[in-house]
C-alpha cells in the first residue's frame, strides 16, 4: 500500500486525475442504487522532520465532508446513494471486511500502474480487466444495490515547522516537499465484482478539512463516474 505514496513524490508532475474505464461498460440509462463503502481517509500533519503524524480530528471531518459532497453529486445523477451498513453475522462481516482488504489491493495496483506505466505486466497493458471476484455479490444481497463506490484517500498537511524548513532549504537551492493529497475511487458492478470505472487524484494542494475544499477533490475524482 505505501508503495503507491513513495510513488506519488517522485512522480508529482503527472497529471492530477486518470480515468480509466472498463470496455463496453456504458451509463444506466435509468438511475441506480450504489453501495457506498467505509469510505478510506486519513489526514496527516507533516512534521519538519518528515514524519506524518495522523490527526483524528481532521481525518474524522474530511470523511463527513466527502462523504456529504459524494452524496451531492449523485444526487445529479438522479442516483441513490446507500451506506454501507454492517451485517450483524460475524461470519457475513468478516467477508464483507476481505472484499474491502482485497479493493485497497487491487486499488493501490491500479494506482502504481497509472502512475508508471511501466510496471504494468504486458498481458493487461492494452486492456482494463480488473475484479475483485464474485463474491462481492453478498455487499448487493445486503444492500439491494447496483453498484459499490470504494473511496481511498490520504492527504498531509506541512506544519510550521515544515514550512520554515522548505523556506530555509529554497534558499541554498535544495528543493524540500510540503504536503500531498493522493487518492483513487473505483465502481464496482455488485453483480460480478468487475471493476467498471478508476479514477485517481495526484496533487500538493487542496484541503479535506473543509468543505468547500473537500467538494473540489471529491468532483475532481468522480469526474466522468459513469453513472
Amino acid at each position: 500500500m505505501f508503495t503507491v505514496f513513495l510513488v506519488s513524490i517522485t512522480l508529482i508532475g503527472c497529471a492530477q486525475t486518470q480515468v480509466k474505464q472498463k470496455v463496453g461498460h456504458y451509463e444506466p440509462k435509468q438511475s441506480v442504487s450504489v453501495l457506498l463503502m467505509p469510505v478510506d481517509i486519513e489526514l496527516s500533519a507533516l512534521t519538519a522532520g518528515g514524519v506524518k503524524e495522523v490527526r483524528a480530528d481532521w481525518t474524522e471531518a474530511a470523511i463527513k465532508h466527502v462523504s456529504k459532497t459524494l452524496r451531492r453529486q449523485l444526487e445529479k445523477h438522479d442516483d441513490k446513494l446507500l451506506d454501507y451498513v454492517e451485517p450483524q453475522d460475524p461470519a457475513d462481516l468478516q467477508e464483507h471486511n476481505q472484499i474491502i482488504k482485497l479493493h485497497e489491493l487491487v486499488g493501490s495496483t491500479m494506482m502504481v500502474h497509472s502512475l508508471v506505466p511501466a510496471t504494468m505486466p504486458p498481458t493487461i497493458k492494452d486492456s482494463f480487466q480488473w475484479s475483485l471476484g464474485e463474491e462481492v455479490s453478498s455487499l448487493r444481497e445486503a444492500s439491494g444495490a447496483e453498484y459499490g463506490l470504494f473511496i481511498f484517500i490520504r492527504d498531509s498537511y506541512a506544519t510550521a515547522g515544515r514550512k520554515a524548513l522548505i523556506v530555509t532549504s529554497a534558499l541554498f537551492g535544495v528543493g524540500i516537499g510540503g504536503g500531498s493529497q493522493i487518492g483513487f475511487a473505483t465502481l464496482v458492478d455488485l453483480r460480478n465484482g468487475s471493476i467498471v470505472w478508476f479514477n485517481r487524484i495526484l496533487k500538493q494542494t487542496g484541503d479535506l478539512r473543509t468543505e468547500d475544499a473537500a467538494y473540489s477533490a471529491v468532483k475532481e475524482l468522480i469526474e466522468d463516474i459513469p453513472l
